[in-house]
């Protein structure tokens, strides 16, 4: 192994390649095996978590409606109550908005911008992609110093193991 301020050699380079394909397909082999330990598990198990969550959508329907049918009564000025079993309670939802009938949202724009101007928002930003795609074209690649900006790209290595059942048709 060399340190890392000395050069790599082929050889060096050859047995970490080889070195890295048997360690990656021996990691594919045990995740297979764990994979097919858990698919093996989940079945197992399928139909009594079913069964259990069925219960479960059932008793919180009762619940819910329970609550709601009481809220008054159960609840008045508190939003939660703790029974033996677990707390049941309200959460405020978050506050939305939503068209009156008959109104669009483009209905709603335009009277906005007329009656409350400062609630309609003009989001101005840099189209980056479109200054990427444009940075060779005429009128843009000389401007992009003078604007502050200029595009990089790196040059990253990458390695591409060949599996056992590459090219097999």
């Amino acid at each position: 192994m060399s340190r890392k301020d000395e050069p790599v050699t082929v050889e060096q380079f050859n047995t970490a390649m080889a070195a890295l394909a048997t360690a990656d397909a021996e990691i594919a082999k045990i995740n297979a095996v764990m994979d097919k330990k858990i698919t093996a598990i989940r079945e197992q198990y399928a139909d009594v978590i079913k069964a259990q969550q069925d219960i479960c959508d059932a008793e919180k329907e009762v619940v819910f409606r329970y609550a709601k049918e009481n809220k008054e009564v159960l609840f008045g000025t508190v939003r939660h109550i703790t029974t033996p079993h677990g707390d049941v309670g309200f959460r405020l939802g978050t506050p939305a908005l939503k068209t009156l009938p008959k109104w669009t949202w483009e209905g709603v724009l335009k009277q906005l911008k007329t009656v409350l101007p400062d609630y309609v928002r003009t989001i101005e930003e840099v189209d980056k992609d479109r200054l990427i795609l444009d940075r060779q074209a005429p009128g843009v690649a000389e401007h992009l110093n003078e604007c502050g900006v200029y595009v990089i790209q790196t040059d990253s290595v990458y390695v591409k193991l060949k599996k056992e059942d590459d090219g097999a048709a």
